[in-house]
């Protein structure tokens, strides 16, 4: 997580997955499969920002998470569907 200029907390996408992943108590192959994705590195990958998700893979998350795509991506604040 960074702090932007006027100091308020900029999570990556990868952060916001894991956070909301962990908020749902969710493990990484529970979200894969709600997802399905055949692996669970895959939620590692994006996690960590190793890989960043297509469209549709971040549209799966965010039904699976129960937030809205804007939110996950950054683009919103709440975490409103």
């Amino acid at each position: 997580m960074t702090i932007d200029e006027k100091g308020r907390n900029e999570m990556t996408i990868g952060e916001r997955i894991r956070f909301v992943r962990k908020q749902r108590k969710m493990t990484q192959m529970e979200l894969a499969n709600a997802c399905h994705i055949k692996e669970r590195v895959m939620i590692s990958h994006y996690e960590t920002g190793r890989s960043i998700p297509s469209m549709g893979r971040i549209e799966e998350m965010a039904k699976a998470l129960d937030v809205s795509p804007a939110w996950l991506c950054g683009w919103t604040v709440g975490e409103q569907r």
